[in-house]
């Protein structure tokens, strides 16, 4: 691999790993969220009452009688053995009487003859740094005193929820909130660790001690709760994810048909699906309001199946891995190569890492989507296009080397068929040779002036090559007053004995209009043999740094060229091979036991007087019993 390839390959593998890194962090946590679970059961202590519209379901808008539904509520939770109750979206700010309202639940005798008395809500620690320190931490002071709730969602997609906080906003133990209304003396001198709204329920809920809080888990009795940064990432449920589920019971059924054993032992989570009266927030299935979003993160706890994420380091593996599947599918240092192998191994990588994302994400591991598939694909995109920029250039290096020898409708078919760089490199045809060398050249050559012999040849050279260019032929070398064509290469054709015949007469045929041209520039006519083998050859584009060329190799080359040594003025001299590819030939005359030079055994050759034995002009020029034998090979 040339240090060109090899750097275009580097440039490719950080592009493609580059790009997929850049659209792991735009858009990976989308491409999770699809993975999350959301087919968890309900636990069956989590109950969910909810208000559908205004005050409880009704339109009046009464702050005492706000306060009495969510008394009435605690009341018919302790009476049915709850554990624990939440009032997810019970913000004293709500109640414009300065808090008369919360006095009314708080203060309720039936609550303090139930024994729902006033919960505290700290878990001292010391300021270790494990736990990210949030200033300006906000509960709801109801909350706080009555069951003991921490934050709401954060953030514009909730995923997680706060599960431990550490906050400095306390007075006597309880995590408190300064209304606007309310002129409270509060101490902000202490530090605290709390859990959030979800793990607090559920701490009162089952009597399982919160411990050794920490950033990244936390105790909850003897299970150990995984946390990220303080946040418990919710497994979500298709039960709990709309409003209309069975397992929400609405306020209003409360007091008519419901199970007598719903609040059994059961986390009672109470809040709004108003929009008009509640944030909704977007999550990995859906937009819910917070109580819901809450109510996944309690069963998420009281199940303990845990969702976390995966290791950013093996998406990063397995993107690495893919791009260098894809480089070597690609054929490094072969950049012909077809294609599709490449895209073949980058679907295949995707494909693969997306089932593996799949089943890990079903056993609770979130792995990055987005970096390995981003990464494959960019890869095997940048290695088509590389390759197909290399295969625009090589088609117009072999259009500009094969239209020096065949026509250019020719060199494009040999490029669209694919075997352009076959051709170029080298191969082993059958073919047929034709040479053509003009009879007494060299004394005509001494009696013209040098321009006189360049015009001659040019006009010569032209037209007939034109005739090779129709009949498919391809002409590799004008060398001196001879050229050499051949039939069957670079394009295969199994006709090319045929054709090469055929060629041959129709070189004497223009013979007439050749010696035309030149007369009418003031130039002597001219006359020439033609010699015809056929054989394996092998053709390859040769040369070196400064000259490349197109060339044909081989002893068949050698016996066409000593066949065309034997001609006469208008003779074509074909060897018995390409003879017998013919088939009959009526005019050709068979010589027996003809030596040739080079060639050890004698051999029949086929003569055929295709053209006049001595031009029109001037009859010393070119004589019938002469064979020039020094301007042939």
């Amino acid at each position: 691999m040339n240090a060109r390839r090899a750097a275009i390959i580097a440039g490719i593998v950080v592009v493609a790993l580059g790009l997929a890194a850049v659209m792991e962090a735009a858009a990976g946590q989308r491409a999770t969220d699809r993975l999350t679970p959301r087919h968890a059961d309900v636990d069956p202590r989590v109950v969910v009452v909810t208000f559908a519209s205004g005050l409880g379901g009704f339109s009046l808008e009464v702050p005492h009688l706000r306060a009495t539904y969510y008394r009435d509520i605690a009341v018919l939770a302790a009476r049915g053995g709850a554990r624990s109750i939440a009032y997810v979206d019970f913000d004293s700010l709500t109640f414009s009487d300065g808090g008369a309202g919360r006095s009314n639940v708080i203060g309720s005798d039936e609550l303090q003859r139930l024994g729902v008395g006033v919960l505290h809500d700290a878990n001292p620690v010391d300021d270790d740094g494990t736990i990210p320190f949030l200033s300006g931490y906000r509960v709801d002071p109801l909350a706080s005193e009555l069951a003991g709730l921490g934050v709401g969602t954060t953030g514009d997609d909730a995923r997680t929820v706060p599960g431990v906080v550490r906050v400095d906003d306390l007075t006597d133990g309880l995590i408190v909130d300064t209304p606007r209304f309310a002129s409270d003396a509060i101490d902000r001198s202490s530090t605290t660790v709390v859990p959030g709204l979800a793990l607090r329920l559920v701490e009162l809920g089952t009597d399982a001690a919160l411990t050794s809080p920490r950033a990244d888990g936390v105790m909850l009795g003897g299970s150990e709760v995984p946390l990220e940064d303080g946040e418990l990432r919710i497994a979500w449920s298709d039960e709990l994810d709309d409003i209309d589920d069975a397992r929400l019971v609405p306020f209003g059924e409360l007091f008519s048909d419901i199970p007598v054993d719903l609040f059994q032992d059961a986390v009672v989570l109470v809040g709004t699906v108003d929009p008009s009266k509640t944030e909704y927030v977007d999550t990995p299935v859906g937009t819910l309001p917070e109580v819901l979003v809450q109510a996944n993160a309690v069963n998420t706890l009281l199940r303990e199946e845990w969702v976390r994420p995966g290791p950013t380091w093996l998406g990063w593996l397995a993107a690495l891995l893919g791009v260098a599947g894809v480089a070597v599918a690609a054929g490094p240092g072969r950049s012909r190569r077809r294609a599709w192998p490449a895209v073949v191994v980058a679907g295949v990588v995707a494909a693969v890492w997306i089932v593996i994302a799949l089943a890990a994400a079903a056993g609770g591991s979130l792995l990055p989507v987005v970096l390995p598939v981003v990464g494959v694909v960019t890869a095997a995109l940048l290695f088509g296009a590389v390759r197909q920029f290399d295969a625009m250039a090589e088609r117009r290096r072999l259009r500009q080397l094969f239209s020096q020898y065949v026509p250019a409708s020719v060199a494009e078919q040999l490029i669209a068929s694919g075997r352009g760089q076959q051709a170029s490199e080298g191969e082993r045809v059958a073919l047929t040779a034709l040479f053509c060398d003009l009879r007494g050249f060299t004394p005509l050559a001494a009696r013209l002036e040098p321009s006189q012999v360049r015009e001659l040849l040019n006009v010569y050279y032209d037209l007939l090559a034109q005739v090779i260019f129709d009949d498919g032929g391809t002409v590799l070398q004008y060398t001196g007053d001879e050229i050499f064509a051949v039939f069957g290469a670079p394009l295969p054709d199994p006709d090319h004995a045929p054709r090469a015949l055929a060629c041959a007469r129709k070189l004497f045929d223009r013979q007439i209009a050749l010696n035309d041209a030149l007369l009418a520039r003031g130039l002597p006519p001219l006359n020439y043999g033609i010699g015809l083998h056929s054989g394996d050859a092998i053709a390859a584009h040769v040369g070196s740094s400064v000259r490349m060329q197109y060339a044909v190799i081989g002893d068949t080359i050698n016996v066409a060229s000593r066949h065309c040594s034997l001609a006469r003025e208008g003779q074509i001299m074909m060897s018995d091979v390409t003879k017998a590819l013919v088939g009959e030939v009526a005019d050709a005359e068979q010589l027996d036991g003809v030596t040739l030079k080079g060639v050890a055994e004698s051999r029949p050759v086929h003569r055929i007087q295709q053209g006049p034995t001595a031009a029109s002009g001037d009859p010393d020029l070119l004589r019938t019993d002469q064979i020039d034998q020094e301007d042939t090979p």
